[in-house]
């Protein structure tokens, strides 16, 4: 059997969020080049006890970016444990209905080998053929599932697009019509002032108007006192 793997950037990047977009779109890029694609391979660290926040939801974007049909082959492997070590709790991992769960000690990578002693070299070895005898059972599940045309990934690349385009035209509708709120608040506090103003006028004008009648007839009081005297 002869297989071609491709390695991907990985999840929960560190650079936040927005890196992870730019990774996910780049599986999506380098599936959609391919005819067909075997079966997906998820590692996550066997040592850590469960997923955290971030790292819980960029794979629940990646479970969505991928298409079910190629859900179906999909393989998760614990590294650095074996399955009677592993601190990883697998049912945080059930976004994914998978039963192909495997599992790997691959020590002899992170030590260094100018401290190994003969016992320690006797465990890493014994570490090492588990290890392999994985490997092969790994390639085995993966050759049974058969290819799955990359069509899907295609569809969902321009599906994707297409949401994204609709979205960022929401948001600058959004932005419009907050915008246009605005104007109408401003405008009806300029109402509500002018209003205020036109009363005051009204008021001063009735409180005018009203002073000029009371003189005037006061004024034609005076005069008939007058004549009568």
């Amino acid at each position: 059997m002869t297989f071609k793997i491709i390695d991907t950037p990985g999840l929960s990047d560190t650079r936040g969020v927005d890196q992870d977009d730019k990774n996910l779109n780049k599986i999506l890029d380098i599936a959609s080049q391919l005819e067909t694609i075997e079966g997906i391979i998820l590692l996550v660290n066997g040592t850590s006890p469960r997923l955290n926040p971030s790292l819980n939801n960029t794979l629940t974007k990646f479970k969505n970016t991928i298409p079910d049909v190629v859900l179906d082959n999909m393989i998760i492997v614990l590294t650095n444990s074996a399955r009677h070590s592993a601190n990883f709790d697998l049912d945080s991992l059930n976004v994914f209905k998978t039963d192909h769960h495997f599992f790997m000690n691959n020590s002899a990578f992170s030590t260094d080998p100018k401290k190994w002693d003969k016992e320690a070299r006797e465990h890493l070895q014994l570490d090492w053929n588990q290890s392999m005898k994985r490997v092969e059972e790994i390639f085995s599940t993966i050759h049974s599932f058969g290819g799955t045309s990359t069509q899907a990934f295609k569809e969902m690349k321009n599906l994707r697009h297409t949401i994204k385009e609709r979205l960022h035209k929401a948001e600058l509708d959004i932005k419009h019509l907050q915008m246009v709120q605005e104007e109408i608040e401003f405008a009806e506090k300029q109402l509500g002032q002018y209003a205020n103003d036109a009363e005051k006028v009204l008021f001063f004008s009735f409180s005018f108007d009203y002073f000029e009648c009371a003189k005037k007839k006061k004024k034609k009081k005076k005069k008939i006192s007058s004549k009568t005297m």
